[in-house]
Formats: structure tokens, C-alpha cells, sequence
């Protein structure tokens, strides 16, 4: 019972196989016939359009090594490399470098791809009528297409050799030091020739701009450096004004000498003035002396006391201490004309020492003012020089490492891609195309034989055992 039971079920699946590839069986013509036409009409269609070339060349992008005076350091696009410029900025400075119109007019007024390419219009007759017939087409869908776009048609030969050189440049890199130029065009000459330009105005931008950015910072710099120039010729005739108009040949020696000699005299006034005090001191004592005890008052008083009368001088005393007291009035006149003296020159030699310490402060101020000028003209300096040697070398970030080789394969169209492509999709529709035939009951060719199609639906076996019966 169980083999009767799989033995139905098998049979029931393959006639539902059958069923579900019925419209296959039915309209194997019907697709047969829409592939290959499609295959045809694909294989037709590589020859309307025309064979498309690509030339590539080879950029290596190398960091520049920027020599210093002082450090070495390497940069790429002005900052260090590579903590802060990655490889994509780099990237998409390049591509927006080749996308400019700057460059591109470049590119199109060196080759004139402006100009139409002359057509090849040499062959059979047939041939001849061929390309008449491809190229009118050609050119009829361009114009329908701009008045398309833009509802006129609009003739800027420049403008369109740009934007078609935009449109066939593209440039790859899988983040490294290498960068590929890649040119599609319709000649491999054409298309090498385009490549090798792009690259040489590539790399002479890039140029241009290190140049520039160089020539620039050079004339910037020569022009800091002559101003501080200046300035350090400034600061130095100010210091030869200041010592000339002082009348000073060196003023710490000047100012050694004045402090030494207002030291000297206020020593002497010091000196002097205490002479002059003992002097007088012993002037006021003689001329009490010389009052009190004359001879005059001797005689005049005798009624003196008898200490008073033992104290007498004697004519030879009175003579001694009138002459110690002339000495004494002699000596401090001296010294008070000695002391005026020295006072004249201490304050003489103080207001000389008072300006020697300000023209010694000007003096300091002028020469630290001249040691930093003198420290930025040498930083200038030597600034100034390496942007001489940048601007001299001229050394550039980019280079055409490889020129652009003139391949004689076409990239498109690739007629076995194409109608191979074109043969799967055509297959895929026509299946689909025929369980829809199928569905709505349509005979595209000839009726099936045996009259009428009829719709086939899978059925079950008429009898099929309860499972009791099987596990008994």
C-alpha cells in the first residue's frame, strides 16, 4: 500500500513538471525567434556606433622634501605629510584640478578639439552609404537631444569639447603614491594625445602654483628683510646720534669715569667740610681767648680776682694767639672757598653721572631694540633664502611617471558583451512572455496539433488510502 502511496505521489509531481513547462514546450519558437532577433538587433546596434578608445597615462605623486636652514621637513599642498593631509584630500584636489575649465581650455586649445574630427568616408558603395546613413543619425539625435535639453541649439564648439573631455577624463587611485589618467576617445592616437596633454598641464599647474606660492613668499620675505634692514640702520644712527650729540666715545667708560669722580669729590666734600668745622671750632676758641684776656682789660680792670689777675697774658701770648688766630681765620676761608669749589664740581660731576645713567638706559633700550632687529633680520634672511632655493628648483609634487600608450583595442563597443548581454535579457522576457501567452489562452504560431488548446492543471490520484489503513 505504502509503495502504491509514493508511487502516485511520484507521478503526480512529474505530471506537474510537465504542466509548469508546457508553455515553454508550446512557444519554443516564439522564443527562439525573440532571442535571436535580439541578439541581431544588439549586434547591429555595436556597428551604428562608433569604436571608443582609451589612453592612460601614469602620475606619481611624490611629497616634496622642503630643505630648512634650520629643520627639514616634508610637505604635500602646503602642510606636513601625511599627519594631516590624507590620501583622500589629495584625491579630490587632483580631481577637481582636471576638472576645471582653466585646465581643460588648455587641453582644447593645445589639440583643437574644438575642430570636427574629418570623417573617413572611403569603401564600397555600400560602405559609403553605411557611414552617410550612421553619421546623419549621428548627428540628428545630437540636435534633437539639445533641443531637448534646452529647447535651441546652442553652438559653443569650445564649451562642448570641454564638457565631452570632462565627461571621457577620469583619474583612479587605490590610495597610494600612483594616480591613473585614463582618456576615451575615438582614435587610440587621439586618445594618447589627450592623455600626455592632460598630464603635462596636470603637472604644470601644480608647478605653477609651487612656483607662484614660492615667488610670492620670496618677494614677501625680500621685502620684510630690506624693511628690517632699515630698521637696524635706524636703530644704529640713533645710537651714533645719541653718543655724538652726548659727546661720548664709550659710555660705560664715561659713565665708569663719572661715577668714579663723583665719588672722588663727594669724598672731598666730606674732607673738607669736617676741616672746615675744626677750623672754625678753633677759630671761635682763640677769638674768645683773644677777647677776654687782652691787655687792655687788664689794665683797665685791677680790681680783677686774683685768679683773674694770674690768668694775664703776657704781651708775647697776646701776640701768639692774635697770630694762631689770623692762621685759623686764613685756614677756614680757604677751606670755605676749597669747600664751595668742590661743591661746584660734585654738583658738576653728579648732573653728569644723572645724565650718563639716562643716556645708559637709552643706550640699553636702543640696543636691545637693535639685538632683536638684528635677530629678526637674520630669521628673514635666512627665510628669504630658502624660498630662493624653492623658487630656483622648482621642483614639483606630481610627475608624469608613464605617457599614454596608443592601444589599438577598442574598449565599446564590445559586440560579444553586448549580444551576449543582450541574448540573456531577450531570454528572460521571452519566458516570461510565454507563461503570459500561456495564461491568457494565446497562440502566437501554429495551433497545437489535435484542435483546440486546452489548459492543463495538475490533478490528484481519484483514490488515496487513509494513513489508518497504511499503518495497518
Amino acid at each position: 500500500m505504502v509503495n502504491n502511496l509514493a508511487e502516485d505521489t511520484t507521478r503526480v509531481d512529474s505530471g506537474m513538471l510537465r504542466d509548469a513547462l508546457q508553455p515553454l514546450r508550446e512557444h519554443t519558437a516564439f522564443i527562439i525567434v525573440f532571442v535571436l532577433s535580439a541578439m541581431l538587433s544588439a549586434l547591429a546596434l555595436t556597428y551604428i556606433y562608433s569604436e571608443r578608445y582609451r589612453g592612460e597615462a601614469t602620475i606619481l605623486f611624490k611629497p616634496a622634501e622642503m630643505t630648512k636652514l634650520t629643520q627639514h621637513t616634508t610637505q604635500a599642498l602646503g602642510s606636513p605629510f601625511p599627519s594631516n593631509t590624507a590620501f583622500k584630500a589629495v584625491d579630490q584636489t587632483i580631481t577637481q584640478m582636471l576638472d576645471s575649465d582653466a585646465l581643460l581650455r588648455q587641453v582644447v586649445a593645445d589639440l583643437h578639439l574644438e575642430v570636427p574630427v574629418p570623417r573617413d568616408m572611403s569603401g564600397p558603395w555600400y560602405v559609403q552609404y553605411y557611414k552617410q546613413a550612421k553619421y546623419a543619425l549621428q548627428d540628428y539625435a545630437i540636435d534633437v537631444w539639445k533641443y531637448l535639453q534646452w529647447g535651441r541649439l546652442i553652438d559653443d564648439p569650445v564649451g562642448g569639447a570641454v564638457a565631452l573631455l570632462r565627461r571621457d577624463l577620469k583619474v583612479s587611485s587605490t590610495d597610494s603614491y600612483v594616480y591613473s589618467l585614463k582618456v576615451i576617445a575615438s582614435t587610440p592616437e587621439r586618445a594618447k594625445a589627450i592623455a600626455d596633454d592632460v598630464g603635462a598641464r596636470l603637472i604644470d599647474k601644480f608647478r605653477d602654483v609651487d612656483l607662484g606660492s614660492a615667488d610670492e613668499r620670496r618677494e614677501r620675505l625680500a621685502k620684510l628683510r630690506d624693511d628690517k634692514s632699515r630698521e637696524v640702520e635706524g636703530i644704529e644712527e640713533q645710537i651714533r646720534d645719541l653718543q655724538s650729540s652726548n659727546q661720548v666715545a664709550s659710555l660705560s667708560d664715561e659713565l665708569t669715569e663719572a661715577t668714579r669722580r663723583a665719588s672722588h669729590f663727594q669724598s672731598e666734600q666730606a674732607d673738607t667740610t669736617a676741616d672746615l668745622r675744626e677750623s672754625d671750632a678753633k677759630l671761635a676758641e682763640l677769638t674768645a681767648k683773644v677777647r677776654f684776656l687782652t691787655p687792655e682789660a687788664a689794665h683797665a680792670g685791677g680790681d680783677l680776682s686774683e685768679a683773674a689777675q694770674s690768668s694775664r697774658l703776657s704781651a708775647n701770648d697776646y701776640t701768639r694767639l692774635t697770630s694762631e688766630k689770623l692762621d685759623a681765620q686764613v685756614r677756614s676761608r680757604g677751606l670755605s672757598a676749597k669747600l664751595a669749589s668742590i661743591d661746584r664740581t660734585y654738583t658738576a660731576a653728579n648732573t653728569r653721572l644723572e645724565l650718563l645713567a639716562q643716556l645708559q638706559a637709552q643706550y640699553d633700550f636702543l640696543s636691545a631694540r637693535l639685538t632683536a632687529a638684528k635677530r629678526d633680520f637674520s630669521a628673514l634672511s635666512d627665510a628669504h633664502l630658502e624660498a630662493t632655493m624653492d623658487s630656483a628648483t622648482g621642483q614639483s609634487q606630481l610627475q608624469l611617471q608613464a605617457e599614454a600608450t596608443a592601444a589599438p583595442m577598442p574598449i565599446s563597443p564590445i559586440k560579444i558583451y553586448h549580444v551576449g548581454a543582450a541574448g540573456g535579457l531577450a531570454l528572460m522576457i521571452a519566458i516570461g512572455l510565454a507563461y503570459v501567452f500561456d495564461y491568457f489562452d494565446f497562440q502566437l504560431f501554429l495551433p497545437t496539433p489535435g484542435g483546440e488548446r486546452r489548459r492543463r492543471t495538475a490533478a490528484l490520484p481519484a483514490a488515496v488510502v487513509a494513513p489508518e489503513s497504511v499503518t495497518a
